[in-house]
């Protein structure tokens, strides 16, 4: 996994303890510099880089992912009891996994395509990969505590 990617995440970790609105203009902000940090990563770069997505793009993913698992989007890593992480950071962290998530929604969208209706695809596509996450590391670990 990306050490720094995961360390990016704290401050979006910290926000869902504290139980802010996903709203709020803050919890937005975190996302994007969280997106910046994580596009740094020359992996994750060259990832992005053989699909169809900019930045606006992946911070729908990251955000639809995290909301799709409120009001725990954190899944465990490993037996101990400290090793968690977003699910929605899984992807970033382990960039073969964010290449199979962007090939799937790019199956589903096409150029020209409404940015609305390609929100909701984002979104839909975020949604279903972050609960497949979720499942997957809680049936291996257990449940994440908030």
């Amino acid at each position: 996994m990306g050490f720094r990617i995961l360390w990016a995440q704290n401050p979006i970790v910290d926000f869902v303890k504290q139980g802010k609105a996903t709203t709020d203009p803050l919890f937005i902000s975190l996302i994007a510099r969280f997106i910046q940090k994580a596009l740094k990563d020359r992996n994750v770069r060259d990832v992005v880089a053989r699909h169809p997505f900019d930045a606006e793009d992946l911070c729908a993913l990251y955000y639809g992912m995290i909301l799709s698992l409120m009001p725990n989007p954190l899944v465990k890593t490993s037996h101990l009891q400290s090793s968690y992480v977003l699910a929605a950071t899984i992807p970033f962290a382990e960039p073969e996994r964010l290449d199979v998530i962007l090939r799937q929604i790019s199956y589903d969208i096409y150029p020209g395509m409404d940015s609305s209706q390609r929100r909701i695809v984002i979104f839909d596509h975020a949604a279903r990969n972050a609960e497949a996450m979720w499942r997957a590391h809680t049936a291996a670990y257990g449940e994440a505590a908030l």
